[in-house]
């Protein structure tokens, strides 16, 4: 029997995710760090064919060098720390090799 379906898929940037983590977008103060500096973000959104509102989560990179963030979006069913979705969603694809009997699209 398969557990519940979760799901964390990434989702294309538009202007109104853009402003929700509009306050990230601003390069931060003082010397920049050799290591990148990360941000999450996690808010609700619907999009115009969702029946629903979805948790986003944002993640919102600064790379020392780079004039402008790296930044990437997820939608999500789960109700983890913004920072373990991200992990989450970056391990799935080890997940899905073992466990090939439960995998399934996901419904938005």
């Amino acid at each position: 029997m398969c557990p519940p379906h979760q799901y964390a898929i990434r989702i294309k940037a538009n202007a109104v995710l853009e402003r929700e983590i509009e306050h990230l977008l601003t390069r931060p103060m003082g010397r920049p760090s050799y290591k990148p500096k990360v941000f999450y973000h996690s808010f609700h959104y619907q999009a115009k064919s969702w029946q629903r509102e979805r948790r986003v989560v944002a993640k919102v990179d600064w790379h020392a060098g780079e004039l402008f963030p790296r930044v990437g979006f997820i939608v999500t069913n789960l109700t983890r720390h913004s920072k373990n979705v991200v992990k989450f969603y970056n391990g799935r694809g080890t997940a899905e090799v073992y466990q090939p009997d439960c995998t399934s699209s996901a419904f938005l």
